[in-house]
């Protein structure tokens, strides 16, 4: 199943004796230190009423000579009965831990998709990788691969804010940082514009009303910006609509398009394409609206991906 789910560039971590389960202690699960925490989602701070705060998380084991298991497990604070200062742990992983020894490294991935599917691999010691991975992590990388790292979830919530402020602001169609801004920002903010499009369709098709859903909760909708980021279009949920992967791939190679007020536009060329011809259905009709009526496309953008579709049917 994972063949099918993309994780993004690992981050590592030599088990101690605690996260391997060996000697006597209390603690339980593999602990997650401070540096790694961006990663992973936002836990609430401790209190009194919830001392031990935790979120659900899908972890998929890779466990050396044993078949590949994926189960639920806990990412949480835990305290010690409020005697030391909170250490954030992924609990619920007793195979895995009772396969690992002190030393072995865990490769640790997070899903591309989704920000709750973990996949994690038990790298033992008498593995061929196991010495430069444990050189890597000498140099005081918790990376493999500092040239392609993993966004930090801490990253995509403030490019949410920005992309938030930003639909509250006067519609501007492109974006004049586009070419400028770093690797690891362009990825959170088009995480952040995934997940705020997605949101505001409910992870349903604006086309179709269409869009499956994987029992661990991934969807296979997707945010679509309507003035492509080829052409700099804005990361601006008014710049969005969420598409079922079928109609986002015939939005984004002009098979169907937008008039200026929303209505769906189509090539009347698909009809002379079987695979294709299912398309001509959706002539005429509107766009489904967002839960949120200032999340609608706004005209300025329909305007550019209608000019752009009549564009192409010009002789």
């Amino acid at each position: 199943m994972s063949d099918l789910v993309g994780f993004e560039t690992p981050l590592l971590k030599r088990l101690s004796m605690t996260d391997a389960d060996e000697g006597m202690s209390h603690v339980a699960g593999i602990l997650i230190p401070v540096m790694m925490r961006p990663y992973f989602p936002r836990l609430p701070q401790p209190a009194a009423a919830n001392p031990a705060p935790a979120v659900p998380v899908t972890v998929e084991m890779v466990i050396p000579g044993q078949t590949s298991q994926r189960r639920v497990a806990s990412y949480q604070f835990q305290t010690r009965a409020n005697k030391r200062n909170p250490e954030a742990r992924l609990t619920n992983i007793d195979s895995f831990r009772k396969a690992a020894s002190t030393g072995d490294v865990a490769l640790i991935e997070r899903a591309t998709a989704t920000d709750d599917l973990f996949r994690l691999t038990l790298v033992k010691s008498n593995d061929p990788r196991h010495g430069a991975l444990v050189q890597r992590l000498s140099s005081g990388s918790i990376v493999l691969d500092a040239t392609s790292p993993p966004v930090k979830l801490t990253d995509v919530e403030a490019a949410a804010a920005e992309i938030e402020e930003r639909t509250q602001n006067p519609f501007e169609l492109f974006d004049a940082d586009a070419q400028w801004i770093s690797r690891g920002r362009r990825i959170a903010r088009a995480k952040a514009f995934s997940r705020l499009v997605l949101a505001a369709y409910g992870r349903r098709c604006a086309m179709c009303g269409a869009g499956l859903l994987h029992p661990d909760g991934r969807s296979e909708v997707e945010a679509a910006h309507i003035v492509g980021r080829g052409a700099r279009g804005a990361d601006d949920v008014r710049n969005g609509i969420a598409l079922c992967r079928a109609h986002h791939w015939a939005f984004d190679n002009l098979l169907v398009g937008l008039d200026p007020s929303g209505t769906i536009k189509v090539h009347p060329a698909v009809t002379t394409v079987p695979e294709s011809a299912s398309l001509a259905t959706l002539a005429g009709q509107s766009l489904r609206a967002p839960s949120d009526a200032s999340d609608a496309p706004h005209p300025d953008a329909l305007a550019w991906i209608s000019a752009r579709f009549d564009e192409q049917l010009q002789p």
